[in-house]
């Protein structure tokens, strides 16, 4: 036995028996369904990352710093060269 359902929602027996969204309803959805789509990934994806031990965050900045001085230093000491040639030729 087939049960037929009449399409409109004001007919009893018919299916879906709420109502349909309002338009301000269906923008307001599909508002807030991209940042809660986002929020979602980046949870997940969080949870995949592999965060340093207190060690290894220590040395990795002792790096940077020790890098960071050497490349102060040569630019300072090319620059210096550089400007005491140039006022020689010039």
């Amino acid at each position: 036995m087939v049960e037929l359902w009449s399409p409109k929602p004001a007919v009893a027996g018919s299916s879906p028996v709420s109502p349909a969204l309002t338009l301000i309803q269906y923008r307001l959805m599909k508002l807030f369904e991209k940042p809660a789509k986002f929020v979602s990934e980046v949870s997940q994806e969080m949870a995949k990352v592999s965060w340093p031990t207190y060690e290894e965050l220590k040395e990795s900045t002792l790096v940077v710093i020790v890098l960071s001085l050497i490349l102060a230093i040569f630019i300072f000491s090319s620059d210096t060269v550089l400007s005491k040639l140039l006022k020689i030729i010039f």
